[in-house]
């Protein structure tokens, strides 16, 4: 049998009961349904998921969402539910709420054995251990740890002007969807290829087609963002004055590409975003390993045949998938 919902207020003093109301007027971003045992509590961290939260719905526990600043997802759905049904259990026992992350005193509130069993943590890893904290036996955490992904181009690619620009095309989809938000997005190019002069310059090129090739998207996938990204773009200054190892072009309102010269990737390859790529000549490609984890969520493989050579030696250092 469903429990019962009631609807509850946190401030200085704890939490107390607010008066029933009609369901179909709670605005759900202020309401927080009574935690209970048995329910399982969602925090969500920076790229939370609709689908993800759907799935939580799915359980036959009720559920409490906690929002981030700028997030959406669980706002929309529990909306939804009730414009399509407010009487409904599921409907009554879902609840969506606010606070501002970093607030103990507020998550030691909620974060007892006595009112969660499970707790599900999407988000970067600061947010993650920040949860960990207030974990006691009888809480059950399932953290979605914050992932990246690289792409790894075998040496097909430079060797004629059709493979460099399908190979071009290929990595600016897989870096630019989402605007390279997402953990699957590429970051870091591996690339088959040898350091001397004239592999170098093949390297420079396909750099130069990836970044045009990020202004031909459609807007479905990936558009120019709006805002510079400022200590991107200081980091990318900076390596274009040391042009003896470090090629650079583009920028990060349209897209752009840091073609190291020599076998390893940038300083600040955890600060590549706004559709800018760190191209790293490789003539081993087993080499890339060293670089994997499992943190590494997605590598994108150019061409196919390559797949077949990489992927037990990808799947021992904890690579996630293959695309």
């Amino acid at each position: 049998t469903a429990q019962s919902a009631a609807t509850w207020s946190a401030g200085d003093g704890g939490w107390w009961q607010l008066p029933q109301r009609d369901r179909s007027s709670v605005r759900p971003r202020l309401s927080v349904t009574a935690v209970v045992p048995g329910q399982r509590a969602a925090a969500a961290g920076e790229h939370t998921k609709a689908l993800s939260l759907w799935n939580e719905l799915s359980a036959v526990q009720p559920e409490a969402f906690r929002l981030v600043a700028g997030d959406y997802a669980a706002n929309a759905i529990a909306r939804s539910l009730i414009d399509v049904d407010a009487s409904h259990p599921v409907t009554k026992h879902v609840a969506v709420a606010y606070w501002k992350g970093g607030d103990e005193e507020m998550d030691k509130q909620i974060v007892r054995v006595s009112r969660i069993d499970k707790i599900t943590a999407w988000g970067g890893m600061s947010s993650v251990k920040h949860i960990q904290k207030f974990l006691t036996p009888g809480i059950d955490l399932t953290a979605l740890n914050p992932k990246y992904s690289m792409s790894v181009i075998g040496k097909e690619a430079l060797e004629s002007e059709e493979a460099m620009t399908e190979a071009a095309t290929g990595i600016a989809v897989i870096s630019g969807f989402y605007n390279q938000t997402a953990c699957a997005n590429t970051r870091i190019v591996y690339v088959e290829s040898d350091t001397d002069d004239d592999s170098l310059e093949k390297l420079v090129a396909l750099g130069s087609k990836i970044v045009a090739a990020f202004k031909t998207l459609p807007p479905v996938i990936s558009t120019p963002v709006a805002k510079r990204n400022q200590d991107l773009e200081a980091e990318m200054e900076a390596v274009s004055l040391e042009d003896d190892f470090y090629h650079v072009e583009g920028d990060t309102l349209t897209g752009g590409a840091v073609v190291s010269r020599f076998s390893d990737r940038v300083d600040f390859y955890d600060q590549l975003n706004n559709r800018v790529v760190n191209l790293v000549p490789m003539p081993d490609l087993l080499e890339v390993t060293k670089w994997c984890d499992d943190t590494t969520q997605t590598v994108g493989v150019y061409p196919e045949s390559l797949r077949d050579r990489l992927l037990d030696p990808f799947a021992l250092a904890g690579v996630q998938r293959l695309v």
